[in-house]
């Protein structure tokens, strides 16, 4: 899988945040706090960035993707 080469600025900085915290360390707070950092207008953009990464980084960025009611 890759984690390197994304056209967005975000996916550079999010995708390498996620990585360090690590696996279990990543909790509905931290998911809350990556959303709103994440301006809504590139969430579609960043998850076809992203689409590429370890799957379990994937499924973390489409938690904080998600739209909220």
């Amino acid at each position: 899988m890759k984690d390197t080469g994304f056209t967005l600025r975000e996916s550079g900085l999010l995708v390498p945040a996620i990585k360090a915290l690590g696996k279990d360390h990543v909790d509905v707070a931290v998911i809350e706090k990556l959303r709103q950092w994440l301006d809504t207008k590139l969430r579609t953009r960043l998850l076809r960035d992203t689409r590429m990464v370890t799957g379990w980084i994937y499924e973390i960025i489409k938690q904080i993707c998600e739209e909220r009611a």
